[in-house]
């Protein structure tokens, strides 16, 4: 409340109605005792009887009405008003929420209604600072199960297009691959070119060595080709001793370097089995210009094609798959 400031004695609300009654009684029972003296001592005998009887009681009720809780009335129905007050203020609250100011809902009473006051401002306030940290948990709380789920998905995506061995692609990353980089709108300058990389008399080494030894080969070559490859070049094991690589905008003489680079390093690969055949490394490479026309399985089958006829022309060595070549 604004304005002038009143102060109000603390009076119990609960106390106060019967206060009042027992004033009344008061006041009424000093008001028959003076209309009973005035009567008994004849002070209006000079007076018809009519009018003396009127006097008495006008007496009777002057004294009444003289000591009367009038101030007592006051308070109540001032205390009446403001309770009316605080249930409209209350009524505004609910349907406004926290649009609605508090200030206003204080009183600079001292008594029980003062303290209603008092407390109700308390308990709403308090109320709206739990209602912003819930909401604001609320949010966290979104966000952080939204930042999980997409880095769960990320995850999963990428384990799905992951070899696990390797760390390299998979089938699955190689066909999506394929057809982004050959769409006509990828820009790139130049063919894609695939390499197909054979590993040679690996079932020997499996046979003969056990399995644990054939994936350190693997490991090792899928470790080979992430140094040796650029940034924007993809490495994939496709197969169980096969790889490929495709390699955007790339030329395909630069594309041979890498691939005898890649085929001396394999050669360096520490093998302390003498009894058991060293792996070579075949490669065939084909080439693509990207396009509509572009078909990424023609692409694959042709290096393919080529790393088989290196492994006839003596295992270990490069062979470029001509025709699709000259023609990309």
């Amino acid at each position: 409340m604004s304005g002038k400031q009143t102060k109000h004695h603390a009076t119990s609300p609960t106390n106060l109605p019967i206060r009042i009654a027992q004033r009344w009684a008061l006041s009424g029972l000093i008001g028959l005792t003076t209309s009973t003296v005035l009567m008994a001592k004849g002070t209006l005998d000079f007076f018809p009887i009519g009018i003396e009887f009127l006097a008495t009681l006008a007496a009777g009720w002057g004294a009444m009405l003289c000591t009367g809780p009038w101030k007592q009335t006051h308070q109540l129905q001032q205390d009446r008003n403001e309770i009316r007050r605080l249930t409209k203020k209350i009524g505004r609250l609910h349907r406004n929420g926290h649009r609605e100011q508090l200030n206003d809902l204080l009183s600079p009473r001292e008594d029980d209604i003062g303290k209603l006051c008092k407390a109700l401002h308390g308990t709403i306030t308090t109320a709206r600072v739990d209602r912003r940290k819930k909401k604001m948990i609320e949010r966290d709380l979104h966000r952080t199960v939204q930042q999980e789920t997409n880095r769960a998905t990320a995850k999963l995506q990428r384990e799905a297009l992951t070899d696990p061995l390797t760390g390299l692609g998979n089938r699955r990353a190689l066909d999506k691959w394929l057809i982004r980089l050959l769409h006509p709108e990828q820009r790139v300058n130049g063919p894609v070119v695939a390499l197909v990389l054979d590993l040679d008399h690996f079932k020997q080494v499996n046979d003969t060595l056990g399995h644990d030894i054939g994936d350190q080969v693997l490991v090792f070559v899928g470790q080979l080709l992430r140094s040796c490859l650029r940034l924007e070049d993809y490495a994939i094991r496709s197969g169980g001793d096969e790889f490929i690589v495709l390699m955007p905008g790339q030329s395909l003489d630069d594309a041979q370097r890498v691939a005898k680079r890649i085929s001396a390093l394999f050669t360096q690969m520490p093998w302390s089995y003498p009894s058991t055949t060293r792996p070579g490394l075949s490669i065939g490479l084909a080439a693509m210009n990207p396009s509509i026309d572009a078909n990424p399985a023609e692409l694959i089958r042709c290096a393919d094609a080529a790393a088989y006829a290196s492994k006839r022309a003596g295992r270990g060595t490069i062979t470029l798959f001509n025709d699709i070549a000259d023609a990309a």
